[in-house]
């Protein structure tokens, strides 16, 4: 693995041999390394069994995701595989609120448009909700050797959707049709949104983050909230539960008892300006530009750029972008331009 400057403008990139990583995944308690997970699960869906076209794009990334839950529980634990399954079920239903419906199948429709449209949370997130729930109807060791077969089956090539579909009409419909039927398989595929019958991840470790929140919005003050035991994906679980509207007051006691503005763990920071910025709490605006500056992953930095615009801060955000523009890859900086249109005539 390789870590790259922070203009690399994405979470990793599974290369043979050699995985790219960004830096925002060095947080100095391990807590983000489920995205190196991620990179060398690609070794066997991705650069073994790849994608013929953009359009394909699912193959790879939601069955990498899948897997790299299940590495995550193997080397962590069932509770923290939980944690993140649940966080990206939010992300994506987050999306599902923005993308309109006929984008939310799991074959991305770019084929007349630019690819990099494909890398969404409908490939990523909703082909991994398809992948788990394989596994919850075969049961695991069924499914197990359903993917070693699939791996083997396609190694070295690329496919399509089709060609999956194919494939599973061929093994799975016959092996396991009393658990699966293919309309169903044709719904999680071909169908918009996500299926009638999903039942949404949950984690029970998530309870005592649901205590602190109707705590803190009752009234008690921040630092009185039972937290020690918190990982990363409970405080983005409380951070992403917290009320559209939050009073100044309530924001400084947060920021005051947890120190969450400038914090190390680029995932937090992240949500907490989103957070910040939605209810003017203007205090976050110099750390908010270091952070926009110093930081190149697209993950990041377009919700950020989106929640000053739709927040109204023109001038804010013309000045933090023309400072942090040229240290971004010319990929972000299109999408950027792109974002900003309405701004970017003020940009020199």
């Amino acid at each position: 693995m390789i870590v790259l400057p922070p203009s690399f403008p994405f979470g990793g990139m599974e290369n043979p041999m050699l995985a790219f990583m960004t830096p925002t995944l060095i947080a100095g308690d391990k807590s983000l390394v489920s995205t190196v997970a991620h990179e060398l699960a690609h070794s066997w869906t991705g650069n073994l069994v790849s994608n013929a076209t953009w359009r394909d794009l699912w193959l790879n990334e939601g069955f990498t995701t899948y897997f790299t839950n299940r590495i995550v529980e193997a080397v962590y634990g069932k509770e923290q595989a939980e944690l993140e399954w649940v966080i990206e079920y939010g992300r994506l239903v987050e999306e599902m609120q923005s993308m309109p419906l006929a984008e939310q199948t799991l074959p991305a429709n770019v084929q007349d448009r630019d690819p990099n449209l494909a890398f969404n949370r409908f490939t990523y997130d909703k082909a991994s909700m398809f992948v788990h729930e394989l596994e919850s109807r075969l049961g695991r060791a069924a499914f197990d050797i359903f993917l070693r077969q699939y791996v083997e089956h396609f190694a070295f090539s690329a496919i399509t959707t089709e060609s999956f579909v194919k494939y599973a009409q061929q093994t799975l419909l016959v092996e396991h049709g009393d658990k699966l039927s293919e309309n169903e398989l044709n719904e999680w595929i071909y169908g918009q949104g996500l299926p009638d019958w999903f039942v949404a991840p949950t984690s029970t470790s998530f309870d005592k983050v649901d205590a602190a929140l109707e705590a803190f919005i009752g009234g008690a003050p921040a630092h009185t909230l039972a937290v020690t035991q918190w990982r990363v994906h409970h405080w983005q679980y409380f951070l992403s539960k917290l009320p559209l509207v939050v009073s100044q007051s309530m924001l400084l006691d947060l920021d005051e008892a947890f120190q969450l503005t400038g914090h190390q763990n680029a995932e937090i920071a992240c949500d907490w300006y989103r957070v910040a910025i939605r209810n003017h709490f203007d205090l976050i605006l110099p750390a908010l530009s270091i952070y926009l500056c110093k930081i190149g992953r697209g993950k990041f930095v377009r919700p950020l750029f989106t929640e000053l615009q739709v927040a109204g801060y023109k001038q804010e955000l013309v000045t933090i972008y023309n400072q942090a523009r040229p240290g971004y890859h010319p990929s972000l900086q299109v999408k950027l331009d792109a974002l900003l249109r309405v701004e970017i005539g003020l940009i020199g």
